[in-house]
C-alpha cells in the first residue's frame, strides 16, 4: 500500500503539485538521483510504510489501553459516559472532539501512564534538507 501512495503522490509532484504534509516532504527530499545524496525510491517507500504502520499501531494501542483503563476504573468510565451522554460524536469535527474536556482528560491520562510509542532514535548518514529543515549527518 505504501508503494501505491508514493506513486500517486509522486505523480502529483511531477505535475507540479506542492508537497503537503510529512509524507510528501519526505518524498520530495527523496526526489533525485541517489548519487546527489537523495533518498532512493525504496528508502522513501520504506519510510512511508513505517510511518503508516506506526500511525495505525499507536492508534490501535491507544484505543486498547483506553478501554483497559476504563474497565479497571468503572467510576471514570461512568463519568465519561455521563459527560458524553448527550453528545452526537458522529456529527463533531476532530477540532470539536478535541474540545470535550473530560474525554481529553481521560485520553491524556492514558497517554501519560501507558504511552503507545516511545522514542525511536535515528541517525542521519549524511547531511540532508527536509521541508526547509537541515538535518546534519550523525
Amino acid at each position: 500500500h505504501a508503494m501505491e501512495i508514493c506513486a500517486a503522490r509522486h505523480a502529483g509532484m511531477e505535475r507540479g503539485e506542492e508537497p503537503v504534509g510529512v509524507f510528501e516532504h519526505i518524498m520530495a527530499a527523496g526526489a533525485g538521483a541517489e548519487e546527489d545524496g537523495k533518498l532512493s525510491e525504496a528508502e522513501v517507500v520504506d519510510i512511508v510504510g513505517a510511518m503508516l504502520f506506526a500511525a495505525f499501531d499507536t492508534t490501535s494501542s491507544t484505543a486498547a489501553m483506553t478501554l483497559n483503563h476504563l474497565a479497571c476504573h468503572p467510576e471514570i468510565q461512568e463519568e465519561l459516559h455521563e459527560s458524553l451522554r448527550d453528545v452526537d460524536l458522529e456529527s463533531l469535527s476532530p477540532k470539536e472532539i478535541g474540545q470535550l474536556p473530560f474525554l481529553n482528560a481521560v485520553l491524556n491520562e492514558v497517554n501519560m501512564t501507558t504511552p503507545a510509542a516511545s522514542m525511536v532514535a535515528r541517525t542521519a548518514t549524511q547531511d540532508v534538507e527536509i521541508a526547509g529543515h537541515r538535518v546534519v549527518k550523525g
